[in-house]
């Protein structure tokens, strides 16, 4: 019988608290992966997630306790090679995607009311370009691939999916028509993927775009709801 491997790890107060594999039977073979913790001593919070990786980078988000402020942390392959990404003013910071020696992910600002603002770094916690889109009361980068970045846009309920290349005055709005909302969640940097709901419904079709909202393509499958 053949299987698969997961690997599972939790990190706290700075050190792997426990960490399981597990070998699931299935019709593939058995795999054996090297984890790398990438949670660092050095890291002044309790938690730390990876998000995205690309190009040798991997980013993610600390966090104090169980919730609470968050910092986008950067990494190179190692738990001593982060970088603490979170811009000074803000409350938190979260990186999701990486690429090309660029990251995006949002800022935080939680006073006189909430609000997220799409960012894109270049490798540090001073590097840092605002990509929030001021129609929008919150916006968030999920992705990056060659000069272009995606992710949402929120006023209401429904998000839009917003695609930019390099600034906040680049900025698309991919919702297509007939669709109540849309994020755009990665790129290769000439087109971009994600997922729409369609008007009337509440479950999300697989969504392609070629750079404006007229070249929606609905990926869901035939037959599939």
């Amino acid at each position: 019988m053949k299987g698969a491997t997961y690997i599972r790890a939790y990190a706290g107060a700075g050190a792997v608290i426990a960490a399981a594999a597990l070998t699931v039977p299935c019709f593939g073979q058995v795999a054996i992966y090297e984890a790398v913790i990438l949670h660092s001593d050095r890291i002044p919070f309790v938690r730390s997630f990876g998000w995205g990786i690309g190009d040798g980078q991997q980013v993610g988000t600390s966090t104090v306790f169980r919730s609470g402020p968050g910092h986008a942390l950067l990494w190179s392959g190692s738990a001593e090679s982060f970088v603490d990404l979170h811009p000074e003013g803000f409350d938190a910071s979260h990186a999701l995607g990486v690429s090309g020696g660029r990251q995006v992910g949002f800022r935080e600002v939680w006073q006189p009311e909430l609000r997220n603002y799409a960012t894109m770094w270049s490798g540090s916690a001073s590097g840092w370009v605002d990509l929030h889109v001021p129609s929008f009361r919150h916006t968030r980068a999920f992705g990056i691939g060659g000069n272009q970045q995606v992710g949402a846009g929120l006023n209401g309920f429904w998000p839009h999916a917003l695609l930019w290349r390099g600034n906040a005055a680049s900025a698309v709005n991919l919702n297509p028509s007939g669709f109540s909302g849309s994020e755009a969640l990665g790129t290769d940097g000439v087109q971009q993927v994600g997922r729409a709901t369609p008007e009337g419904g509440v479950d999300y079709h697989a969504a392609l775009w070629s750079g404006t909202a007229e070249s929606f393509v609905d990926l869901n499958p035939p037959g599939a709801s």
